[in-house]
């Protein structure tokens, strides 16, 4: 994939290719909120629903394992 664009420190959207899915596009937007950083993640054109579900349980897993390694 390729960043398409790069906000510091707002926003990232990058094309996500793999051996299930080609050309879809992620969008990675950080919100300032007073407990820290609120991560709000699209991933787009994904073919399926199958795939639409095998992702989102992916990033699911990614953002709680970034979740539990924060400092407090």
């Amino acid at each position: 994939g390729e960043y398409r664009e790069i906000v510091p420190p707002e926003k990232l959207v990058f094309t996500w290719n793999s051996a299930l899915v080609q050309n879809t596009v992620v969008t990675i937007e950080f919100n300032e909120v007073d407990s820290g950083t609120e991560i709000i993640l699209t991933h787009e054109l994904l073919p399926t629903e199958e795939e639409v579900e095998r992702h989102k349980a992916g990033w699911a897993s990614v953002l709680n394992r970034l979740e539990g390694n924060m400092p407090s």
